[in-house]
């Protein structure tokens, strides 16, 4: 049982770390898109900036939805595991306890 406990606490670790480093590429993927649109932010009239900004915000509006899915799927994802590696500490623990039963009736 505490084998699993410490399974579960790496896979944890682990998946926290996953995380973090997936969030840092995107973070730098963001800023270089940011920089290459930041450089065509030149515009010749008011309506034209509107409609170029109007096209970044839905842009980015899409993006955010998508990173917004993502997490939730990660985080249902994430707690399928967590609870499948409980389920399997505790079908271990009722075993050892049977096991540990067993042996001293005899």
């Amino acid at each position: 049982a505490r084998q699993k406990e410490e399974e579960l606490i790496k896979a944890q670790v682990e998946l926290e770390e996953r995380r973090k480093e997936q969030e840092k590429l995107n973070a730098q993927l963001r800023e270089k898109e940011e920089l290459a649109a930041a450089a065509d932010d030149k515009f010749s009239s008011i309506q034209e900036e509107a409609a170029a900004k109007t096209k970044k915000l839905k842009k980015l509006w899409t993006r955010y939805e998508q990173a917004k899915a993502e997490v939730k799927d990660l985080q249902s994802e994430f707690q399928g595991e967590k609870e499948d590696l409980l389920d399997t500490i505790r079908d271990q623990d009722r075993q050892i306890k049977l096991l540990s039963l067993i042996v001293s009736n005899f």
